[in-house]
């Protein structure tokens, strides 16, 4: 028998390989201007290691890393992550992991300045998340 948790990743996973176009990866003012808010509100500096979870297509993470900050990019779906991937602004420092945040976040409890998350877990104009480790 599956577990609540079980039936909730399985939804995601089904979710995400269908086709939804407030994912794909737009340069639009909109996402520049939520990521200006998010680094100056998360007083996010040019040093600083960021851990991104739920980072999609790379919406958001293009334009950190477009801006020159380094990430470490989480995901759960396969086939958002190989569209990310497709779309990496060239010579830019980031490593992709897939998995499940809840699974392996322990591995990250020391090792990065911010963590910030998007799209679907709250990245919006009066949500912006930058937790401080």
């Amino acid at each position: 028998m599956s577990t609540k948790k079980d039936r909730a990743i399985n939804y995601q996973k089904e979710y995400y390989k269908k086709k939804h176009s407030y994912m794909d990866i737009a340069d639009t003012n909109y996402v520049n201007n939520l990521v200006e808010i998010l680094i100056k509100e998360g007083k996010i500096k040019k040093n600083h290691k960021i851990l991104e979870v739920g980072c999609g297509k790379g919406r958001f993470s293009n334009s950190l890393l477009t801006k020159g900050f380094n990430l470490t990019c989480v995901d759960i779906s396969d086939n958002l992550l190989q569209e990310f991937k497709k779309n990496i602004p060239k010579k830019r420092n980031v490593i992709i992991i897939k998995g499940d945040i809840n699974e392996i976040g322990d591995k990250f409890k020391s090792e990065f300045h911010r963590s910030v998350t998007g799209g679907r877990y709250g990245l919006g104009p009066s949500q912006i998340s930058s937790v401080k480790q």
